[in-house]
């Protein structure tokens, strides 16, 4: 899947895009992992993710993950 140019995390305003995520979308993290957001509190550090896919750890699949705004590499 590409990345959405809509959710660029990446210059000065990635981290207003991060705090504005809406749930549902797809993140991909920096471990290579694939999540959905479930929950975003809007403070622009963290997201509540439910792992989609995770090769390296396949054990995580289901799990909801806190995870901080460096963990996420790109909206999907």
């Amino acid at each position: 899947m590409a990345a959405s140019k809509e959710y660029d995390l990446s210059g000065p305003n990635g981290a207003v895009v991060f705090r504005d995520l809406p749930e549902g979308l797809k993140v991909r993290l920096t471990n290579g992992a694939l999540g959905e957001i479930t929950g975003n509190p809007h403070d622009g550090a963290y997201l509540l993710v439910r792992i989609l896919e995770n090769a390296a750890e396949p054990a995580k699949v289901g799990n909801d993950e806190l995870v901080f705004f460096s963990d996420v590499t790109e909206v999907e």
